[in-house]
C-alpha cells in the first residue's frame, strides 16, 4: 500500500480502493447489527428501519466504489503534511479536554475557553475580535440551547 515515505510527503497506491473498502466493511457490520433490532415498516417504521435503511445505503455507494476502484487504473494519492498538520492534534486534544471537564466546569466557560483557543491559535484572529465573537457566540448558543429545553452543564456558575 505504502509506496514511499520522503519528508512531509507520503504516497500512498489505491487511496479509494482502501477507503471504499473500510467503509463497506463497516456498513455490512452496521447492517449486521442494526438488523437485530425490530425493522417496522415504512408507515410505522421501529427502532432498526433507519439504521438499517443508512447501512444499506452505505454498503450499497461503498460497493460500487470498490468496484469502481477495481476497474480503473491503480491511482498514486499523494499525501502531503504541511505546517499547519498540527493543528488537527491541538484542535482533538481541546475537544477531548472539553468534554472531559465540560460537567465539571460548565457549558459557558468551557465554550467559551474552546472557541477562544481555537480562533487565536489556530484561526490568528486577534484578541478584542476573538474575545467579543466567543463571548456573544457562546451567549447566543447557550440561550438558543435552554430556550430549547436543552438542559446545559452549570458546572461552577450558578445559572
Amino acid at each position: 500500500m505504502l509506496q514511499e515515505k520522503q519528508g512531509k510527503e507520503l504516497s500512498v497506491r489505491n487511496g479509494d480502493r482502501l477507503s471504499a473498502a473500510v467503509v463497506l466493511a463497516l456498513g455490512l457490520y452496521v447492517s449486521f447489527e442494526a438488523l437485530k433490532l425490530k425493522f417496522g415498516s415504512i408507515t410505522r417504521p421501529g427502532p432498526g428501519f433507519y439504521p438499517t435503511v443508512l447501512a444499506l445505503l452505505l454498503v450499497g455507494v461503498s460497493a460500487v466504489l470498490v468496484f469502481r476502484s477495481l476497474r480503473s487504473e491503480e491511482r498514486l494519492l499523494q499525501v502531503s503534511f504541511g505546517g499547519r498538520t498540527g493543528h488537527i492534534a491541538i484542535t482533538a486534544v481541546a475537544i477531548i479536554v472539553y468534554a472531559a471537564v465540560l460537567e465539571m466546569v460548565g457549558f459557558l466557560p468551557c465554550t467559551f475557553a474552546l472557541v477562544l483557543m481555537l480562533m487565536r491559535g489556530i484561526g490568528k484572529v486577534a484578541w478584542p475580535r476573538a474575545i467579543v465573537l466567543t463571548g456573544a457566540g457562546t451567549v447566543v448558543v447557550y440561550v438558543i440551547f435552554t430556550q430549547l429545553g436543552i438542559p446545559l452543564p452549570k458546572g461552577l456558575l450558578p445559572f
